[in-house]
């Protein structure tokens, strides 16, 4: 898990700009080095990674979002490699 300035980094699953509302705040994925990221308030965490989608005719669960890696951040910055 990776901290910043008391927000945590939530990769979602696919690489397309994703809005979601928790709350009254409201959060922007954008896709950045074909990461789709996003910082999330500390205690918004629990209810993101909560969330799933369904799939296979509504068969299956899968999460759709999940904590970003280190280089997940460092790419989406711009700061590692590619």
């Amino acid at each position: 898990m990776i901290e910043q300035d008391g927000k945590v980094a939530i990769k979602y699953f696919q690489n397309i700009p994703h809005q979601i509302r928790i709350g009254s705040k409201n959060y922007l994925f954008m896709v950045k080095a074909n990461i789709c990221m996003c910082w999330i308030n500390k205690g918004d965490v629990p209810t993101i990674l909560a969330k799933t989608k369904t799939c296979c005719g509504g068969n299956r669960y899968r999460n759709v979002y999940k904590y970003a890696n280190d280089l997940d951040v460092k790419r989406w910055m711009g700061l590692g490699e590619r």
